[in-house]
């Protein structure tokens, strides 16, 4: 079920709030708990109903383990929790991809049917892997906080299952979220939260249905042409990554709005996934904005065991690189991802090598501040992101290298008006070869729509943060919430409903 859906929004959402809320009014916690767990059940099944059945498999192998971390702290228990973990991962995300490559390697003819990849399965499986180590870290609070017996496997159950970040997070750690479902104050109706919720759900309904999906089809158009043979012009290529750059973050901010709505209509405070990540003046700083509790995750749980900064300049750039290489390859199974992260891996280190050079010299550092630095910082940082993200979106490396010669006129393709080719067309210090002539994929309003996109990316000034601490009740909030809200039903109505981009993942 989608939440951009006249389903979810008309009929499933209001059942959901007002049968839950009117179980802890009449103080049945409880069954409350019991109810939204089979709500979510509901909300997993309607994308296919057998895939319910892998995520109660990962429900009750997690919950054995947990009984088993609490009565023996033993890494090697931990060790084969998060092992059989990362082996249902790999069946259903990487088999197709690892015995196609077998094939193709030792010209093999081994038969790889396509499994069906459950929805969300590399978030769940990076929340399991966090709760089992918490268990071993933390043993006693954990105990605590979940319980044991029936209690405990319906909070545990609540936990894996809550489905406004089921699919697509944000990753969260069992001790952020469950102690909400316990506190008094949640169980009555909090009309903050259900504005806020209102607030987050619209704003992120909003960059859903009229921006990211206002980009998808010309997105989808140009790979399309690209996948087939067809070579992009200068302009089309830069048009189209922008494209699919905002693209990517309007859908995925999108969803995490949304989600973190959704979970104030019930009072629970979900984690904040993004903080203007386009406004970033270093690839580090990104990783500080964009999927925050991924970043996060891969920092506690890869990074710092690896021996982070501890252990040297020379092994802490390699631990780098593995975290990214790492976070490339749980996104997707395709060498596509696997050099996306690769890049991303190495541009880490390369500014890491950067400042540190020049962190002690005073020229260096009475610039930094410098607006004329921090813009060139802007674009260096922006454009790196926006090329990295041709190998994210690409079906094949093929098609990603085709796209990135355009960009870089390897392809000797470009578009000028009729007056201006006549012009460079027999001189011979632009004679790029052939002259594109179609500018059909990256109309100009298109291009127009990137140009107001970036404009609003680097001026929209407030964080999620600031908008939950500075919201206050007034009518012209609201006025505007209902506008927008209106607007995108409406347009929900004209247009067929998209999946979420990281429904894939």
């Amino acid at each position: 079920m989608l939440f951009n859906s006249n389903l979810f929004i008309f009929i499933f959402l209001p059942i959901i709030f007002i049968l839950y809320h009117t179980l802890n009014y009449y103080r049945q916690i409880n069954l409350a708990k019991v109810f939204m767990i089979f709500a979510s059940f509901v909300f997993y099944a309607y994308f296919k109903y057998s895939l319910v059945f892998i995520l109660i498999a990962y429900i009750l192998i997690n919950y054995i383990f947990y009984h088993l971390l609490m009565r023996y702290k033993s890494k090697l228990l931990l060790s084969l929790g998060i092992g059989l973990n990362l082996a249902i991962l790999g069946y259903f995300k990487y088999k197709y991809f690892v015995i196609d490559n077998i094939n193709n390697i030792f010209n093999l003819d081994i038969i790889n049917p396509t499994i069906l990849l459950p929805l969300g399965i590399s978030f769940i499986t990076f929340q399991q892997i966090a709760f089992l180590s918490d268990c071993y870290k933390y043993q006693r609070d954990i105990k605590t906080l979940v319980g044991g017996g029936i209690l405990g496997f319906i909070n545990f159950s609540l936990f894996v299952s809550f489905f406004p970040q089921l699919i697509a997070g944000p990753i969260v750690h069992y001790k952020d979220m469950m102690p909400q479902f316990k506190n008094p104050n949640n169980f009555i109706l909090r009309y903050k939260n259900i504005a806020l919720g209102l607030l987050f759900f619209t704003i992120g309904l909003f960059k859903k249905v009229a921006l990211a999906d206002y980009l998808a089809p010309s997105v989808d158009s140009a790979y399309a042409f690209v996948e087939s043979g067809g070579v992009l012009n200068l302009i089309e290529s830069w048009v189209l990554t922008h494209a699919y750059t905002f693209e990517l973050y309007f859908d995925f901010s999108g969803y995490s709005d949304m989600a973190i709505g959704l979970a104030l209509f019930f009072n629970i405070k979900l984690l904040y996934n993004f903080n203007s990540p386009y406004k970033s003046l270093s690839i580090s700083e990104f990783w500080q904005r964009w999927h925050m509790t991924l970043g996060k995750f891969l920092k506690d749980y890869i990074y710092i065991p690896l021996g982070g900064s501890r252990v040297g300049k020379s092994r802490q750039y390699i631990n780098l690189f593995i975290v990214f290489l790492i976070s490339g390859i749980w996104h997707g199974a395709g060498w596509g991802f696997i050099i996306w992260g690769s890049l991303h891996g190495i541009a880490i280190c390369i500014h890491k090598v950067y400042m540190s050079v020049f962190a002690n010299v005073t020229w260096f550092k009475n610039r930094l501040n410098s607006k004329f630095y921090k813009v060139i910082m802007w674009i260096i940082t922006f454009e790196f992101i926006n090329i990295t993200w041709v190998f994210f979106r690409a079906t094949s490396i093929n098609d990603a290298l085709s796209v990135i010669k355009s960009m870089f006129l390897i392809h000797g393709q470009i578009v000028l008006s009729p007056n201006m080719q006549r012009l460079f067309q027999d001189n011979p210090l632009f004679a790029f070869g052939k002259w594109g002539e179609h500018f059909t994929i990256g109309q100009s309003a298109m291009l127009n729509a990137v140009l107001l996109m970036i404009a609003f990316v680097l001026l929209f000034r407030s964080s999620h943060l600031n908008i939950y601490k500075k919201f206050i009740f007034k009518d012209r909030y609201f006025i505007l919430i209902g506008i927008m809200l209106i607007w995108c039903i409406l347009k929900l109505n004209i247009t067929a409903y998209t999946k979420f981009i990281y429904f894939n993942f």
